[in-house]
């Protein structure tokens, strides 16, 4: 069990957040700052749903008694972690530009940027889950 309580504690929380900044939008917001919100809407639903698949196999794997996590499943996920950290950095880069070029609110640029981070991650984490190691 305590291997599923971080999964499913994050997926509650996420969605408590989104619901609580999809209400309190105004609707008069200019055409810019609606599709940002779209994209941060839609970006949200599939980490959630990703979320939801993590926390589904882990319990499968619970219950076969199988580990949650070996040593390749450590290194794969350090690996990616490093990989993201300097895409990351690019990411952030191409938001300090659109902040100086759109009228978009720093709200949802910093939102824009951390969904992006976590879609990075998720990309790079697939990719190298795909590669074949060979020990």
């Amino acid at each position: 069990m305590k291997g599923l309580f971080l999964p499913l504690f994050a997926i509650t929380c996420t969605v408590a957040i989104t619901g609580i900044e999809v209400f309190q939008t105004s609707p008069d917001l200019p055409p810019g700052m609606k599709v940002a919100e779209l994209i941060f809407v839609i970006l949200l639903a599939m980490l959630i749903g990703l979320g939801i698949l993590i926390a589904y196999r882990r319990n499968k794997s619970l219950k076969e008694g199988l580990p949650v996590d070996d040593e390749l499943s450590r290194k794969m996920i350090r690996m990616s972690a490093t990989t993201t950290f300097f895409i990351s950095l690019v990411l952030w880069l191409a938001i300090l530009f659109l902040n100086a070029h759109t009228e978009l609110t720093p709200k949802y640029l910093t939102g824009i940027g951390i969904m992006g981070m976590c879609l990075v991650f998720l990309i790079v984490w697939a990719a190298k889950s795909l590669i074949k190691y060979d020990e």
